[in-house]
């Protein structure tokens, strides 16, 4: 017993402290997305489509006027503890003014301006607590960050598993009570208030956020240094979010509902490469300076993101409408086709959000910045004419598309910087995986139950890439296990 405590709680060496901290991202994310995913399907149940759209409208602009509030500081904090600069507590605390600087300017920035350009009508009296929910979603995401850097990620597994059990509990009571989306901010505002505490309760006896140490000095330089990573996550987040807010423009809330619904389901997916991203992130920053390392740890990486979401990607287009209705219900049978697209998108959000974190581990932001430029102005000109043509089908297209752009130019520069290479290594997966996609085909069409069709061709998947020797056991083994000291 004290030897599966100590695992799971002391870092000891590289190769345990990446295990123990998979292990918890894990735990961590996938206990807390289940309990939200309850939230979500029952709060877009009870709402309908028009109500869930009026809640992600209102989201969709929280977001794209809170895209200063972080600044890149949450990714600057982790890399700079990582390395262990001996200024860290000066960066660290002056980092921590300027956040809750930039984060007070933003929240209020919603409060005032977000009625303002609101479009559809029911979104404004929610917009005031949803600056709040993005407000300590923010700073506990900062706080995340530096607990990151430690390496402690059985705190996140806690702060997050907190955070989704007050939303489902508070979600249950408040939206049967009052069926209306001002109910479902209230939920998502008391669940982030709570785990942003319990985070910082945690955390607390390594804090270095002190007014003592902070320096004006350091503004101006911590301001230049982050400023690439900033415009990215500009950028990231204007792409996250101008979708929701330009169907606004032309289409109705039942639409945007729709898409949201969609595009939440996707984002739980999402999960997997958000687990192996954040595990890895600290490795990668140490190995920044060791090529031969690096470029192989990122190898792994990515081969076993696209070893998990190809099966997930294929399985889900052609099982798009049984898990709609089954999940939300024959209201949302207008989503099935914006599902499938963003299930096709998955083979490239899988790979992209690895590749991201590996161009900032090498001090690479510039070309995040050029990237996400031309991805924003790409999605923002599809979806000006691809709205007005398919709607929210429309609108899921054109961010596949930005997104297939930014993830290229990414990929092609860490090449060039790390000399990383997949090569030959994703032809058995793929294989394996379009064989598994005319396994679940054959499943549909002799109309055999999909949850009985989705359990056979997963297991098919992993057997052929066995049968085709492929190295999948070792791939994942060297993710969690990788060797870097």
């Amino acid at each position: 017993m004290d030897r599966i405590k100590n695992f799971l709680l002391v870092n000891t060496n590289s190769k345990q402290t990446i295990a123990k901290n998979t292990i918890w991202l894990v735990v961590g994310e996938l206990v807390s997305r289940f309990l939200r995913f309850f939230v979500v399907v029952y709060a877009a149940r009870v709402l309908g489509a028009e109500g869930w759209g009026v809640f992600s409208y209102a989201l969709g602009i929280g977001g794209l006027l809170m895209i200063f509030s972080d600044f890149g500081l949450s990714a600057y904090i982790t890399r700079e503890l990582t390395q262990g600069k001996e200024n860290h507590q000066q960066l660290v605390s002056t980092a921590f003014f300027i956040k809750i600087s930039v984060l007070t300017l933003s929240t209020i920035g919603v409060i005032i301006f977000g009625p303002l350009i609101a479009t559809v009508k029911d979104a404004p009296p929610i917009l005031y607590l949803i600056a709040f929910i993005l407000f300590f979603d923010s700073l506990r995401e900062f706080g995340l960050a530096f607990n990151r850097a430690f390496e402690k990620m059985e705190w996140e597994a806690f702060a997050k598993i907190i955070t989704s059990l007050v939303i489902l509990i508070a979600g249950l009571i408040l939206i049967s009570h009052h069926p209306e989306p001002k109910s479902l901010a209230i939920t998502y505002f008391l669940g982030s208030f709570v785990g942003c505490i319990i985070l910082f309760i945690f955390i607390r006896k390594r804090i270095l956020f002190e007014a003592k140490y902070f320096q004006w000095n350091l503004v101006g330089y911590i301001s230049a240094v982050t400023f690439s990573f900033a415009f990215t996550s500009l950028i990231g987040s204007i792409m996250a979010n101008t979708d929701v807010y330009m169907l606004g423009l032309w289409r109705t809330p039942e639409e945007i509902g729709f898409y949201a619904a969609g595009q939440r389901l996707y984002q739980f997916i999402l999960v997997v490469p958000s687990i192996i991203s954040m595990a890895i992130f600290p490795a990668l920053a140490r190995l920044g300076a060791d090529r031969d390392k690096f470029a192989s740890l990122l190898q792994k990486a990515i081969v076993t993101a696209f070893i998990i979401g190809i099966p997930i990607a294929f399985g889900g287009i052609v099982f798009a409408k049984d898990i709609i209705l089954l999940i939300l219900g024959q209201e949302y049978f207008p989503a099935i086709k914006i599902f499938q697209i963003f299930n096709l998108m998955i083979l490239v959000a899988f790979p992209s959000m690895i590749l991201s974190n590996a161009i900032f581990a090498r001090n690479e932001q510039k070309v995040l910045v050029k990237a996400s430029g031309i991805g924003a102005c790409i999605n923002i000109v599809l979806n000006i004419f691809l709205i007005r043509m398919f709607g929210a089908l429309g609108s899921a297209i054109a961010t596949l598309i930005s997104l297939c752009f930014v993830t290229l130019l990414i990929g092609f520069r860490i090449k060039k910087v790390s000399g990383f290479t997949i090569g030959g290594t994703l032809k058995k997966p793929f294989l394996a995986g379009f064989l598994m996609f005319l396994v679940c085909l054959l499943g549909n069409a002799l109309h055999v139950y999909f949850i009985y069709t989705v359990l056979f061709a997963a297991i098919f998947y992993f057997l052929t890439l066995l049968a085709l020797r492929d190295s999948t056991l070792y791939e994942i083994k060297g993710i969690f296990f990788a060797e870097n000291k």
